[in-house]
């Protein structure tokens, strides 16, 4: 997926790695899939490219959003997991999936106060196993 976000943005391996802070050699291994990308890169490119983190991960869940995504739910969820994982690593397909419930959640119930966020972000952590 890398490397056609890459070709669609028309850029090199360098200059793409470098319009999302990355070197060179670290970037291709993602793109060759010989290293897991973190979430740090998958929010980089939803900053530069606006390549939705959940189908990055999951296109099964893409199907779920089709193409109505709205950006502004996404950004609003992904913060309040990103607080609320406060720098604990989570696998990206486990950060998908968490992602995507949540955004779902927040889809269907409108919009909501930041403690009511926060809950729903802690039950959606622990039905997938986490804290």
């Amino acid at each position: 997926m890398l490397a056609r976000v890459r070709a669609e943005a028309g850029l090199s391996q360098a200059d793409f790695a470098a319009s999302l802070g990355l070197g060179l050699s670290t970037y291709a291994n993602y793109e060759r899939g010989l290293r897991e990308m973190p979430f740090s890169v998958a929010e980089s490119l939803w900053r530069v490219y606006r390549i939705d983190p959940i189908s990055f991960w999951d296109p099964a869940e893409a199907r779920t959003f089709g193409q109505a995504l709205d950006v502004e739910v996404l950004e609003t969820v992904t913060e309040a997991l990103v607080r609320h994982l406060d720098g604990k690593p989570l696998k990206p397909k486990a950060f998908a999936s968490v992602l995507g419930a949540l955004y779902l959640m927040r889809i269907e119930f409108g919009p909501m106060s930041p403690e009511a966020m926060r809950t729903m972000v802690r039950s959606v952590m622990g039905a997938h196993g986490r804290r």
